[in-house]
């Protein structure tokens, strides 16, 4: 696993077992912001965002960059969000209010039509292929309101629009509302979004957001659920993005806060059982490491039958 450090300047090498341990830190350079890695289930490429683009190294040599090319990118470079489909082939960009996908070993660009759809967020545009790699699930923010965009995907990466998903009777979390994270169940049929009141609000005693649930073809509603502070114990930081990830059996969804993480029933939503792990910043899982949560106390495996608090 590799995280960064000082802004980016330093990527940090772990060995992930109960704990992390550091095996190597590697300097690449200051003052360009770099944020990542994003990287995949498949393929050695790991995407970094920095100030100026997106830079993509190799698992095998950290130390070499090669930077997208300007025109590949959409507008609007603050807030860029990146993610990889499942096979490290084509990786997906979102900024300004726009989405495309890159091939990066063709270095061919794909856009999407807006067409009859509500477009994409400009306050947040959070993109997620599912693990078949045929959706590009995007959670979107606009003006404080809330929605959820599918998209297809062809097998050469074009694009195509399946439908928007708006949050209709479902109560929002009070003030502004952004979108913080999204995640595939592993047979590709539901995704989640994860919805976060945005800073500012003086209720400080409000929920903290809103978990969806939604049929991946369809765009129904299957269930969604409040996540106030008598589940998820009082705030350290607000807002709080959070991060979300299903269990390999998919019966289980990982909500990561600045409190540690939310064990859900994926069928139900009802919450199973809560983990003191420190602050989750990420989670990733691959076959081979099973999965993992970087937190505040490092990064470390996880597994939701991990003893209740």
């Amino acid at each position: 696993m590799v995280t960064t450090d000082q802004e980016g300047a330093v990527l940090v090498v772990w060995a992930v077992g109960a704990v992390g341990e550091i095996v190597e830190i590697v300097w690449v350079g200051e003052g360009v912001g770099r944020r990542g890695p994003y990287g995949a289930v498949g393929g050695e490429g790991l995407a970094f965002v920095t100030d100026a683009g997106v830079e993509i190294r190799e698992w095998g040599n950290l130390k070499r960059a090669r930077v997208l090319p300007a025109e590949l990118l959409p507008g609007g470079g603050r807030g860029r969000e990146v993610a990889w489909s499942p096979d490290g082939r084509l990786l997906a960009v979102a900024s300004g209010g726009q989405v495309v996908v890159i091939d990066v070993e063709r270095m061919v660009r794909h856009d999407v039509s807006v067409g009859d759809h509500a477009g994409f967020g400009d306050w947040a545009c959070v993109p997620e292929f599912s693990p078949d790699g045929r959706y590009l699930g995007v959670g979107n923010s606009r003006q404080g309101g809330w929605w959820y965009t599918m998209l297809r995907v062809g097998s050469d990466g074009a694009l195509a629009y399946g439908f928007d998903y708006e949050p209709g009777d479902i109560p929002v979390v009070g003030g502004d509302n952004l979108t913080g994270a999204v995640a595939f169940t592993p047979d590709n049929a539901r995704v989640a979004s994860w919805v976060y009141r945005a800073p500012g609000h003086p209720d400080t005693d409000g929920p903290r957001g809103v978990l969806v649930l939604i049929d991946s073809d369809t765009g129904n509603l299957v269930w969604h659920r409040t996540i106030d502070d008598s589940l998820a114990g009082r705030p350290i930081r607000r807002p709080d993005r959070g991060s979300l990830c299903f269990t390999p059996d998919g019966t289980r969804l990982a909500l990561g806060l600045d409190t540690g993480i939310i064990w859900l029933d994926a069928e139900t939503g009802a919450p199973v059982h809560t983990e003191s792990t420190g602050a989750v910043s990420a989670f990733a899982y691959a076959p081979h490491t099973g999965m993992l949560a970087l937190t505040t106390r490092g990064p470390r495996r996880i597994s939701w039958r991990a003893t209740p608090r």
